[in-house]
């Protein structure tokens, strides 16, 4: 279990080499599942899954659905939708948001205020309007960055391992 937790570690360290559309939703997919292993969500936020919601159409939808199949996060089972308004959102606690669908993201982020549902884009420079966790490319590599202010507000515990892994 350790050697494995290592081995997660340093790919995330590493970043990925992206070559093709369907290639960068399969890593985001990746990214996702492992960042629900070093959040800690508020107890009363969590209900007998974790809801991961993909807001709009996104190829990462399907990466998802499939990379999360019979895995859990602790004791929780994962459940993946598709998400297509505002109020389904808050259900969620990660919201992932293709690219397609970014112009949203304020207005998501004003709807679901403080409560814990880390939105995730696939647009770099998101943060700045709303995002948890957004991922960027460096060098080639898709790899993530983490507003580790905004998780606060929102009350997620965010490891100290993940934010080493995120760029600054």
């Amino acid at each position: 279990m350790k050697m494995c937790r290592l081995l997660l570690a340093i790919i995330l360290l590493a970043g990925f080499n992206v070559k093709a559309e369907q290639d960068v939703a399969l890593i985001e997919a990746m990214y996702i599942y492992n960042f629900l292993r070093y959040i800690e969500w508020p107890g009363t936020s969590v209900g007998d899954n974790f809801v991961i919601g993909v807001y709009g159409d996104s190829n990462t939808l399907d990466h998802l659905i499939k990379y999360t199949q019979n895995r859990k996060v602790g004791i929780k089972t994962i459940e993946v939708k598709k998400v297509s308004n505002l109020s389904e959102a808050k259900k969620c606690q990660v919201l992932f948001l293709p690219a397609e669908s970014v112009n949203v993201i304020q207005q998501l982020r004003s709807h679901v205020g403080n409560s814990p549902c880390m939105i995730v884009s696939e647009v770099s420079g998101t943060n700045q309007l709303g995002s948890t966790v957004e991922f960027i490319f460096e060098n080639n590599k898709l790899k993530f960055k983490i507003d580790v202010a905004r998780a606060q507000q929102q009350n997620l515990m965010v490891s100290k391992a993940l934010i080493d892994m995120s760029s600054s």
